[in-house]
């Protein structure tokens, strides 16, 4: 007499599922930590009026053909209590390059004035925002994943899927256009 398998608990489609549920939970733990470092970037520091006193330009000789550089501008700025501090700025990505004389916002934290980053979106916002849209986009995946279908699967369960999954994928690829800033 046959004997019939049992079916295997723990499938190709139970572990991607897994994978998925371990991916969103670690996103939204690093989507926490990046919005907390972007507001503690922000909280306990003050903002000054710097001057670009030097633009150091770095890229390869191939990034340079296709104008692709990056700038590290030195930037002075004076703290509150007047003290002049001449530092060198990483930028996020390949952006413009700043010229010489041009001033800028900067913003230095009040009990150590030489920790101070630009003032603006890529710099203090970009990564968070875009963890965000990571963390939200992977959600909807997988609530589209683990959508219990009744036996009599409607059209609206299955357009309400459609819509997890459509309004996902757009906020991943949201997700990397900001990181692209």
């Amino acid at each position: 007499m046959k004997t019939l398998s049992q079916p295997s608990v723990f499938n190709a489609r139970t572990a991607l599922s897994t994978i998925l549920l371990l991916l969103t939970i670690l996103c939204w733990n690093m989507t926490m930590k990046q919005l907390a470092s972007s507001l503690a970037d922000v909280r306990d520091t003050e903002v000054s009026l710097g001057v670009i006193i030097d633009v150091q330009i770095e890229g390869s000789a191939v990034y340079r053909r296709n104008r692709k550089l990056t700038s590290k501008p030195v930037i002075r700025y004076s703290t509150a209590n007047g003290q002049h501090i001449e530092q060198a700025f990483d930028r996020r990505r390949f952006t413009s390059i700043w010229d010489k004389g041009n001033t800028i916002q900067v913003r230095y934290k009040t009990q150590q004035p030489e920790q101070a980053v630009v003032q603006e979106f890529s710099t203090l916002w970009a990564e968070g925002v875009a963890s965000l849209l990571f963390a939200i986009g992977l959600t909807l995946l997988c609530i589209r994943r683990f959508w219990q279908e009744p036996a009599q699967s409607s059209r609206q369960v299955k357009e309400n899927k459609s819509l997890c999954l459509i309004a996902g994928v757009l906020l991943l690829l949201a997700g990397f256009l900001v990181m692209m800033l």
